[in-house]
Parts: structure tokens; sequence; C-alpha cells
């Protein structure tokens, strides 16, 4: 499932590469399997854990993106950009 997730939201961005789109969606793959034991809906503020796995996918997209392209990072139009160094937005 958390494949399929990752597939479907990275295929709404566009690549220069195919490589570069697998390394992006490989990095996803790695952050859900290392946090997804910190999905507690008890004390989330967001109990559904598709979204949980879509900010996840999402993020690690981005984190695999800056990797790729850290020159982009200060960059003005930045595709990707890190607010701290543990979560990135789009």
């Amino acid at each position: 499932m958390l494949m399929l997730m990752v597939e479907n939201i990275s295929s709404k961005k566009k690549y220069p590469s195919k490589e570069e789109k697998e390394d992006c969606q490989q990095q996803a793959i790695l952050d859900c399997l290392l946090y997804w034991k910190s999905f507690d809906p008890s004390k989330s503020a967001q109990p559904n854990p598709f979204a949980y796995f879509t900010s996840l996918i999402t993020n690690g997209i981005a984190k695999g993106w800056n990797s790729l392209h850290p020159e982009n990072k200060k960059a003005k139009g930045a595709i990707f950009t890190s607010i701290d160094n543990n979560i990135y937005s789009i």
C-alpha cells in the first residue's frame, strides 16, 4: 500500500530523469519505514493514518530532491524548500 501511495504521489511531479524520480521514491519509502512507528492516533492531531503517511511520503520526496539538488535549496523559486533539518515542504 505504501508503494502504491508513493507511486501515486510522485507521479504528480515532474522529474528531469527516471533515475531521479526513483531516487526520490526510494527516499520516501525509507522515511515511511523509519517513521511508521511514530504514528499514534490517540496523540495525533490528525488520527487518519493515510494523512500521516501522505505527509511522510511528500516530505520524503522533497528530502530526496533536496539531496539530489542541494543548489536549489537557496535558489529563488526552488521546487522544494527546507523548513528545518527534518521537515520539508513543497
